[in-house]
C-alpha cells in the first residue's frame, strides 16, 4: 500500500482544527488551504519523503523551512497533550467507526504516529514517510487495511461538509479485472452451489458488478454533479475526471461457517484535461458482514466495496476547496 497519502491525510485531519488562523491583514493563505494544497501535492506520485512537505508548506505560508518544522512541531504537542488530557476530541479519534478497530488499538496507533513523526520533523534533513505508518500498525498490532481505514475516517471527522467544493465535477467511471488464478473450494461453499459454471461467473470480471454501484454513489458527494459509465459516453459527455477501479485479487477468509470476501485492488482519479492521474489509492478490503453466514451472494459486499471507494472520492474532494 502506498502509505503516504493515509499520512497526509492523517495530518490534514488532525491538525485543521488546531492550527492559528492569520489575520485579514496576513498575505499567506490559510491553514486549510496550506494543508489542502500540501495534502494534493502528496498525492502525486511517486512522493514519499519528508522534503516536499515541507517545502510546499514553506511556498504555501510564507514561513521559512524551520518555522513550518517549528510549526508542526507545536501541533503535535498540542494533540500530544489532548491525549494525555483524555480530551474528548482525542476521543472521538480513537472511536471512529468503520475500521473495527478498539479504542486501545487506536489510541496506540495514533499515539505512535505522533511520536515518530516528531522525530522525524525534529531531525534536519529529508527523511521516508512509510516509516511512521509502518511502525505505528505493527506497534498497534493492526492490519495495514484497517490502519487505513482509520486514516480515512480521521480526515472524514476533520473535513467539515459544508467546507466542501460545490458540486461541479462530472466522472467517467470504468474499470478492469487482472486474471488472477480462482480458488474454486471456497466457491462452492460461499455460493451453496455445487455449480462450477455459475460459481466462476459470480467473480469473473468483478469490475462489471462494482461500476454501477459506484455511478449510482458518486453523485451523493456534493462536489459531483454527475458520473456515468464510460462505455456510456458519447460526445455530449464531457468528463471533468476519469475514475478507474482496478481489481487484481478477490479472495475469502475466516471459515467453513462464514466465509468473507475480500478484494484487492486500486482506485485512480485521471484529471480528463491533462490526463495526470491525481490521485490513487490501494482498495484492501475485506467484509464483516457479508459473509457466507449472512448471505450467499456477493451483493452485500460489493455495496461495501462501491461505499469505501465512494469514501476516498469524496476526501479527495473535499481537500480541493
Amino acid at each position: 500500500m502506498n502509505l503516504i497519502r493515509p499520512l497526509s491525510r492523517l495530518l490534514l485531519a488532525m491538525t485543521l482544527p488546531l492550527w492559528p488562523q492569520p489575520s485579514k491583514a496576513d498575505a499567506a493563505p490559510s491553514a486549510p488551504q496550506a494543508l489542502a494544497a500540501l495534502y494534493q501535492a502528496l498525492l502525486q506520485p511517486p512522493t514519499r519523503h519528508l522534503q516536499p512537505v515541507l517545502d510546499q508548506l514553506v511556498e504555501q505560508t510564507g514561513l521559512d523551512e524551520h518555522q513550518v518544522r517549528q510549526q508542526c512541531l507545536a501541533l503535535l504537542d498540542t494533540l500530544a497533550q489532548k491525549r494525555k488530557s483524555k480530551s474528548d476530541a482525542w476521543k472521538q479519534l480513537t472511536q471512529l467507526p468503520g475500521a473495527e478497530v478498539n479504542a486501545s488499538s487506536a489510541d496506540k496507533f495514533f499515539r505512535t504516529l505522533l511520536e515518530e513523526s516528531r522525530l522525524i520533523l525534529s531531525k534536519e534533513g529529508d527523511f521516508s514517510l512509510d516509516f511512521p505508518i509502518k511502525k505505528a500498525t505493527g506497534r498497534a498490532r493492526i492490519f495495514t487495511d484497517q490502519g487505513y481505514t482509520l486514516l480515512t475516517q480521521a480526515v472524514q471527522s476533520g473535513l467539515p461538509e459544508t467546507e466542501e467544493t460545490p458540486s461541479e465535477f462530472g466522472l467517467l467511471v470504468s474499470g478492469h479485472t487482472t486474471r488472477y488464478e480462482v480458488d474454486k473450494a471456497p466457491l462452492f461453499i460461499f455460493f451453496d452451489s455445487p455449480d462450477e459454471a455459475f460459481v466462476l461467473e459470480q467473480v469473473r470480471e468483478i469490475q462489471r458488478f462494482i461500476i454501477p454501484r459506484l455511478v449510482k454513489v458518486l453523485p451523493q458527494s456534493a462536489a459531483i454533479k454527475w458520473a456515468v459509465r464510460k462505455r456510456e459516453q458519447n460526445a455530449l459527455i464531457d468528463p471533468d475526471y476519469q475514475l478507474v477501479f482496478a481489481v487484481s485479487t478477490l479472495r475469502f477468509t475466516g471459515s467453513n461457517r462464514d466465509l468473507r470476501p475480500c478484494i484487492e485492488g486500486t482506485v485512480q482519479l485521471v484529471e480528463t484535461a491533462t490526463q495526470n492521474a491525481v490521485f490513487e489509492s490501494d482498495m484492501n478490503y475485506c467484509t464483516e458482514e457479508a459473509g457466507s453466514g449472512n448471505t450467499q451472494t456477493l451483493d452485500m459486499f460489493y455495496d461495501e466495496v462501491a461505499s469505501q471507494t465512494f469514501a476516498l472520492v469524496k476526501t479527495f474532494f473535499a481537500a480541493r476547496r
